[in-house]
């Protein structure tokens, strides 16, 4: 590989100056080995930043989602509570009603009688 100091870039391929002048790849477009690799090295530690963005913005909406979950599961409970305290003093109020009611109504046969 060492004699491959040119890459033809029509066809992705690495070859030696001799190819390049009297060969297969005479007129092909070409340039540096080391230039190319300084590009696509470029290239690669781009996209790897662009998908580290891309992770941590994830992980970020992960972390949101997970804590917007546990509001939801504490108003749930909440929820949950109040409904029982309220049917519970519903509960509580009709049978104090009807100890009233009932009362009212053995008071009357009383007075009847």
């Amino acid at each position: 590989l060492n004699d491959q100091e040119f890459f033809v870039t029509d066809e992705e391929f690495g070859v030696c100056q001799v190819c390049l002048l009297k060969g297969d790849y005479v007129g092909a477009q070409y340039a540096l080995v080391t230039d190319v690799r300084q590009e696509r090295q470029g290239d690669i530690e781009s996209n790897i930043q662009d998908v580290l963005g891309q992770r941590e913005r994830v992980v970020e909406g992960k972390n949101v989602t997970e804590e917007t979950l546990r509001e939801l599961e504490k108003n749930h409970e909440e929820s949950i509570e109040a409904v029982k305290t309220n049917f519970k003093a519903i509960r509580e109020a009709l049978e104090k009603r009807e100890a009233e009611t009932l009362a009212a109504l053995e008071s009357l046969k009383v007075a009847k009688k």
